[in-house]
């Protein structure tokens, strides 16, 4: 149906008190509708339910739209028949999202920061993307709140500069704004594949340079030994490894030297890569021939130590007998496994 104005019938500002319309209504102006016509989703005491409202202009509203509103303090919400919200905003709470409100949705909020948060209240858990004055920060919090707790994890950017990451409320590792990598609370290590390491070819290269790649570093003990029945009061070794490089010592106080070598230390944790390596003796005591010098060095592709002295009478190294019966040896030697 059209209702025109054609020549004055109506007037120039006709008015209806009632008005039924079965077919479309067009307006090429304005149609006003004072505050008191609407009441609830009521007009003149029966119902409004229009199935399609569509519009080429611009469509304003002094006030909030409501759909199917029956949750309480939201601005607009639209559900399925029997169902919680499809779409809302919220403007007290400052939400805009999808699902329900406070469980199971997918929402944007402002409300001192940003964030967008896919969360899940029934499991007490959520997924969060924040921005705020103190950063950025993208977290998986199981155990609702302000902070990572139950095994959740956070990543983020705070407000000095530092990357962090963390899980249980509490900070595991940070990039610092002066990019040195802090693991935090003294705890855990940094570990690599097999052959894998920290690489240098950044530096500047030596002439023959083969590798740059550290990739070894070792700790631990070893049993230097003589041997046959020997029984010792002390026989201790310890070891460290960096690289090819192995720095090892010894301390062997014989109880009873029995069939044992009375000059040749075996045990060795690594075999020498080639050549012989010289060993500092730190003290000696009790040995069978009397010395100005005693040495001892790493025989070459082999896991031993040989000993060797001076004696009183003699300028030259030669055998001697090292080890008897209470005899006492303390020594060092540093080798390569190089070949």
């Amino acid at each position: 149906m059209t209702i025109k104005q054609q020549g004055g019938i109506f007037g120039r500002n006709p008015t209806f008190n009632d008005l039924t319309v079965e077919g479309d209504l067009t307006s090429s102006g304005t149609i006003t509708l004072g505050a008191d016509s609407v009441s609830g989703d009521a007009i003149d005491g029966g119902t409004a339910t229009p199935e399609n409202i569509s519009t080429s202009g611009t469509a304003s509203f002094d006030t909030s739209v409501v759909a199917n509103n029956s949750q309480g303090d939201n601005d607009f919400h639209v559900k399925s028949s029997g169902a919680d919200y499809g779409i809302f905003h919220d403007a007290s709470s400052k939400y805009t999202g999808f699902g329900t409100v406070p469980s199971n949705m997918i929402h944007m909020k402002y409300a001192g920061d940003y964030e967008m948060k896919f969360e899940n209240a029934s499991s007490n858990a959520y997924f969060q993307m924040r921005s705020s004055s103190s950063g950025v920060r993208l977290a998986n919090y199981l155990g609702m709140g302000t902070n990572v707790t139950n095994g959740g994890f956070f990543f983020d950017l705070n407000g000095n500069g530092e990357v962090r990451w963390g899980r249980n409320n509490s900070q595991i590792m940070t990039i610092e704004a002066n990019n040195n990598l802090n693991l935090r609370g003294g705890a855990g290590n940094i570990t690599f594949a097999s052959g894998s390491g920290i690489d240098f070819s950044s530096t500047s290269d030596a002439s023959g340079s083969t590798s740059e790649l550290f990739d070894d570093y070792e700790e631990g003990t070893w049993t230097p030994s003589l041997g046959g029945d020997t029984t010792y009061t002390v026989q201790e070794g310890y070891y460290v490894k960096v690289g090819s490089l192995v720095n090892v010592k010894a301390t062997i106080l014989v109880n009873a030297i029995g069939t044992g070598s009375v000059d040749t230390i075996s045990g060795l944790p690594y075999t020498n890569g080639g050549g012989i390596a010289a060993c500092n003796v730190a003290y000696w005591g009790t040995i069978a021939t009397a010395v100005n010098h005693l040495v001892g060095t790493v025989t070459s592709d082999g896991t031993t130590i040989v000993m060797r002295g001076v004696t009183t009478a003699a300028s030259t190294v030669s055998t001697i007998t090292t080890f008897q019966n209470s005899a006492y040896v303390e020594l060092t030697a540093t080798y390569s496994t190089l070949t």
